[in-house]
Formats: C-alpha cells, sequence, structure tokens
C-alpha cells in the first residue's frame, strides 16, 4: 500500500469530507495531517454530533490523546497512588499490567486481579508469579481458549504469551522486579537497560511501560518516558506516511511536539491543547491504522476490517465467571513447566490444554524435518 496513497486519501477526506484548513508554517504538509488527525480525534470525543464516521467508531483507541485511554487511565491511577516513589508492589503492578497488554482486553483481567488477594502485592516466592499464570490460563479457557480474548492492546507479541518459548516468562519477570526497582530509582538509562536484560521483554514492552510513566501525574516518571520512549513497528509505519522517515524519531518527535500542539490548539480552540511525544509515539501507530480505514471507505467497499485489540463503540464485552480458588499456592513440579500443554493440564484446565497441544502438533508438522546422518 503506497504511502503516497495513504496521505492523498486522508487529506481528501479530512478536507472535502470533514472540512478542516490543512495549513501551518512550521509544519510540513504531511506533518499537518498528523497534527490535523489529533485534533479532529480530540474533537469527537466532545462531540455529539458525527465529525468522522470511523473516529466515531472507536472512541476508545481514536481519543487523540494517550491519557484520555482507558489503558491510559487504568495505568495512571496505580502509578500516582502513593506519591512518585517507586517501590517492588509499584514495580510488579507495572510489569503485571504490562504482560496483561494494558490490563488485558477491556481492562477486565486487571480489574479481577486487583480484587483477588495476593496476586499484586509483590512477594518474593516465585509462586506468586505461577498464580498469575494460573489465573490467566483460567481466564482464557474461560474465554474460550483464545488467547487475544484476555490479554489486551494491540502489540504482536500478545498472541504469544502462551507459547512454547514465552509461557514462563512473568517467572523472568517476577524475579526482576527488585532489581528494576534498584535501577528505576538509580536512573533512566539503567532502567532501560535492565529491562532489555530480561527474558522475554522486548522492544515492545520496553515502549509499553514508558507510554505508561508517560500518563502518570508525576514529573519524575513522565520525564521518563519523554527521554527514553522506543518507537514500535506501528509507530514506524506512520512516521513514514506523516514524516517521511522512520529513523531517529525520539528526537524527531521532540522537535515537532511543540509545532504539533500549537497546531491542536490554534485550530481546535476547544480540546486540551497539551501534546506530549509519547501521544506521538502511540498515534502515528493508530494515525495510521485509521488513514487505512479512510482508503477503505474512500475505494467504495463501504466497510473496514476491525484491527485487532481495537473496541468499536458498539462493541459488548463479556464478563467470564470464574470457579474455585485463584490465589492457592502450589508446588509445580517441574516436568510440568516443560510446555504449556502440560501445565494447563496439571491445573485442570483440559480444553486449554488439547488447544495447546493441538497448536503444537500444528507447528511441529511445518518444521523441517531434521537431516538423518550416521556412519556405517
Amino acid at each position: 500500500m503506497a504511502v503516497e496513497d495513504l496521505s492523498t486519501d486522508l487529506r481528501a477526506h479530512l478536507t472535502d469530507t470533514v472540512g478542516l484548513d490543512l495549513r501551518h508554517d512550521a509544519l510540513s504538509e504531511r506533518e499537518v495531517l498528523f497534527a490535523s488527525i489529533l485534533g479532529l480525534m480530540r474533537a469527537q470525543t466532545l462531540s455529539s454530533t458525527v465529525l468522522c464516521p470511523v473516529i466515531h467508531r472507536f472512541p476508545e483507541q481514536l481519543c487523540g490523546s494517550w491519557s484520555a485511554t482507558p489503558e491510559g487511565q487504568r495505568a495512571k491511577v496505580f502509578l500516582d497512588a502513593g506519591g512518585d516513589a517507586m517501590d517492588q508492589n509499584k514495580m510488579w503492578q507495572l510489569m503485571l499490567y504490562t504482560w496483561l497488554g494494558a490490563g488485558g482486553v477491556s481492562g477486565l483481567p486487571w480489574k479481577h486481579m486487583l480484587a483477588t488477594d495476593g496476586l499484586t502485592h509483590y512477594e518474593p516466592s516465585s509462586d506468586q508469579a505461577m498464580a498469575v499464570v494460573k489465573f490467566a490460563m483460567l481466564y482464557t479457557q474461560c474465554c474460550g481458549n483464545h488467547v487475544l480474548k484476555f490479554f489486551g492492546s494491540d502489540g504482536r507479541d500478545k498472541g504469544l504469551r502462551f507459547s512454547q518459548d514465552k509461557f514462563l516468562m512473568l517467572k523472568a519477570w517476577h524475579a526482576s522486579v527488585p532489581a528494576l526497582t534498584a535501577a528505576f530509582n538509580f536512573n533512566t538509562a539503567s532502567f532501560v537497560s535492565k529491562m532489555r536484560g530480561i527474558d522475554g521483554f522486548g522492544e515492545l514492552a520496553v515502549k509499553e511501560v514508558l507510554s505508561y510513566l508517560g500518563v502518570s501525574g508525576h514529573e519524575r516518571f513522565r520525564t521518563m518516558a519523554f527521554q527514553f520512549i522506543p518507537f514500535g513497528p506501528g509507530a514506524k509505519n506512520g512516521a513514514s506516511l506523516f514524516f517521511g522517515c522512520t529513523r531517529k524519531l525520539l528526537q524527531l518527535a521532540t522537535n515537532l511536539q511543540p509545532h504539533i500542539q500549537e497546531y491542536v490548539a490554534k485550530c481546535f480552540p476547544t480540546v486540551e491543547p497539551g501534546v506530549t511525544v509519547v501521544d506521538i509515539e502511540i498515534f502515528l501507530c493508530y494515525g495510521y491504522t485509521y488513514c487505512k480505514m479512510v482508503q477503505q471507505l474512500r475505494s467504495g467497499s463501504g466497510t473496514y476490517k476491525v484491527p485487532a485489540g481495537w473496541s468499536p463503540r458498539d462493541h459488548k464485552s463479556i464478563t467470564p465467571r470464574f470457579d474455585g480458588e485463584l490465589t492457592a499456592r502450589e508446588g509445580v513440579p517441574h516436568r510440568h513447566l516443560q510446555t504449556p500443554w502440560r501445565l494447563a493440564s496439571l491445573w485442570g484446565f483440559q480444553s486449554l490444554a488439547k488447544h495447546f497441544g493441538q497448536i503444537s502438533a500444528k507447528h511441529a508438522k511445518k518444521r523441517p524435518a531434521k537431516a538423518l546422518t550416521g556412519t556405517s
């Protein structure tokens, strides 16, 4: 899909359909497109009329401000609690929230965990991490074994949380909480470096952790995010479209931030004018997806695919019902830690265990057979 075609269709949509004036001396033509959709998204959240049908349908994602999203608001609550001190309890909650994918689908897993004793208050024993994994597997089975009906956000890594290589990574995250807390309280560079050294903690996870810090009411936390947040693959797609480049994006976003903020304040005077580099990173990604949906609508198809992890206005979430004790601590024999289906079977989640086994068998068929070697 050509970037030029996307920008052409978006420009036509914003000028002809929405009626925006796309001019600003300090921004390029494409940069103005980005600033315009940020302002339009924020304006839609305040309007009772439909300014743009696509934005209107996705009020949670396309709101133009990361701090205004449900994900950002949930993170702000626990990050701001107790002042700007970072202790092991808050760090563990930050790790859990990230592992769940912004608290899980619609924040329901996070809400349930907060209401369950023994899951969110840090304990040194790895049994706590396994209790969370047990909770996650039970919830996933209640959701028809659909992993992405439990883990939230649109990150590409969420569908792999229960894969053979990743199903125990929360144990590594849990064990790293004391070291992460110490690194956080030393300086940002040490904290980011420590995250990158943890099993399963890829760049997407680092980006998500820093994005949550970016919505905090504590300046100390926000500054850490603004100085170090990496730009993920989705944001790079958006940067290619709106900025014409994909390198040194944090520096570019920092330079553009005051001009984008000025444009939003001038052209959308009724909305919240503040724009941060975290907003820019998040909405480069969301903005790119928005552009694709606009192009699909303008093509005459009259419809578009709902992006993974997005919640339409007409979405009706289903809250699973739980039976049994979620916080029970129990030793897990080593043989059951070798595969996700053995672990699920140990805990009595037979439907989920069968599902994991089928996935493993399917992947095994796709792997090339090893060549037989030997001597005669």
